[in-house]
């Protein structure tokens, strides 16, 4: 308290108040960011509009959410997410992994109007709720996500967060043969 007193009579080094307050701010942007990652509020209306109320509803209460790599070629036989092989398999286990994919899938921005005709799906998402399975498959190259339960096509964009998102998850997957 004597140092705070009489600071410049005791050669105390002092901060300008500016230094302090950009302080203060830094900090607390850098916790209100770490909480919007985790944060999962309503489905933006652009994802409600892409997903409807039934998958937007599945999203938000998955009780187990896998994510899967696939091989973008069909084939028969083994472990496949439709007729597509896999190469890797994350079972998302931590709150906060799934926060993640549940934000990927509700953010303004993941959903586009324009698509392309290939389909050659490379990621996968699985999504389980009250008995309820829906899986997804998802070609970032022609903007699709394709319900592989009832083949409706959902419009998404190349670039943006849910692509980051299951990347990122995937680099810690087990790999398949």
């Amino acid at each position: 308290m004597d140092c705070m007193e009489s600071l410049n009579q005791k050669g105390c080094r002092v901060l300008p108040m500016t230094s302090v307050k950009w302080i203060v701010f830094s900090a607390l942007s850098l916790s209100v960011s770490l909480f919007a990652q985790d944060f999962i509020g309503e489905p933006s209306s652009e994802a409600l509009e892409a997903l409807g109320p039934e998958l937007a509803a599945l999203v938000q209460n998955a009780e187990e959410i896998r994510v899967f790599s696939i091989r973008p070629v069909k084939e028969e036989r083994g472990a496949r997410v439709g007729k597509y092989p896999i190469l890797k398999e994350r079972v998302l286990k931590s709150g906060s992994e799934m926060r993640r994919v549940r934000n990927g899938f509700y953010q303004s921005g993941t959903y586009g109007k324009q698509t392309a005709d290939c389909f050659v799906p490379r990621h996968a998402v699985q999504l389980q709720a009250g008995g309820q399975e829906v899986r997804l498959l998802i070609c970032f190259t022609c903007f699709q996500i394709r319900r592989v339960d009832n083949g409706v096509r959902i419009q998404i964009k190349s670039i943006g967060p849910l692509r980051e998102i299951l990347d990122s998850l995937l680099k810690r997957s087990e790999k398949r043969g």
